[in-house]
């Protein structure tokens, strides 16, 4: 599969979509919103609303359903690829951890993405939507 879609923009922040029902998914959006000092990140579930006005339906292949990020120029990133871009948009250090990321080859770094995703739902715990503050409760769509 090619991991890039194209689709128009809705604004100029990365959108970041992640399985809702995943433990794992849902802390690390938790984790995303604790760091992203320049709001630069978005949250939505990739079940939700958002996610179907993208197009982004449950016959994507299963191991992109963990998360996918829309960029402000309408790329749909999934797989390590949405992780780099991710840390990206964080301030430093997680800028610069991605950036030595990205200097690891696309396949292995998806080999590594693949195999977290197929365990990723034997992580104990509830999944449950970060919590956001009054100031974050713009940033999580539906």
């Amino acid at each position: 599969m090619n991991n890039r879609h194209t689709i128009s923009p809705l604004d100029d922040t990365l959108l970041v979509l992640i399985d809702g029902d995943c433990v794992l998914c849902t802390g690390a959006a938790r984790w995303m919103l604790d760091r992203d000092r320049h709001r630069r990140l978005r949250i939505a579930p990739l079940g939700g609303t958002t996610a179907r006005q993208l197009g982004l339906t449950p016959d994507t292949p299963p191991e992109t359903w963990s998360m996918l990020v829309r960029t402000s120029t309408g790329e749909i990133l999934d797989r390590s690829d949405a992780v780099v871009a991710i840390g990206r948009a964080l301030p430093a250090p997680w800028s610069w951890l991605a950036a030595a990321g990205s200097a690891i080859p696309g396949p292995l770094r998806n080999a590594i993405y693949r195999l977290i995703a197929r365990y990723r739902r034997h992580v104990p715990g509830k999944a449950a939507c970060p919590m956001p503050g009054d100031d974050d409760r713009a940033r999580i769509l539906p």
